[in-house]
């Protein structure tokens, strides 16, 4: 498996594994992504920012998220805790992983990614967000070394679990 930057090429394959997260999410019970969110739209602009990643697997896109390095305006106001971390930060937004692929990492693999990235540009604070009930996201955030630092609220108004780790 090997993670890379998207490209034009991917968008169909990304769209398709968002279509896949959110029958997944739906079959959860969770109420993220049920709107038209996110979509091959958003992937363009990731991929035109250059924060829009893929991992793949024998040539095939298993997973996708967005890297992202500088200011999450929703980062702004949080409650119920705080942020620990001071300064710049990076995140990770939009992760959808192939049913085939997960168990197998993919998720984790980007939490790795964008903590190398981190580090080369001498960045400390790695910082995410979920849904409340998204329980396998919020267990991929643990693992990852992430903890709950509050609430914060997303652009349409709902709410979302604020996760941070300080990086060595």
């Amino acid at each position: 498996m090997e993670i890379r930057k998207a490209e034009e090429g991917d968008i169909p394959a990304i769209v398709g594994l968002y279509a896949q997260a959110r029958r997944a999410l739906r079959a959860a019970g969770v109420d993220q992504w049920q709107e038209d969110y996110p979509n091959g739209e958003d992937a363009k602009t990731d991929i035109a920012a250059g924060t829009g990643y893929v991992l793949e697997d024998k040539g095939k896109v298993i997973a996708t998220a967005c890297l992202g390095f500088g200011h999450e305006p929703t980062y702004n106001e949080i409650w119920d805790g705080g942020w620990q971390g001071v300064g710049e930060y990076c995140y990770l937004h939009r992760v959808a992983v192939a049913e085939e692929a997960k168990g197998r990492g993919a998720a984790g693999m980007f939490f790795e990614e964008l903590k190398r990235q981190a580090r080369a540009r001498g960045i400390k604070i790695l910082r995410g967000d979920t849904h409340p009930d998204n329980q396998s996201m919020q267990r991929v955030m643990a693992k990852n070394g992430l903890t709950h630092r509050g609430t914060i609220r997303v652009e349409d108004g709902s709410l979302r679990m604020a996760f941070e780790a300080l990086l060595e």
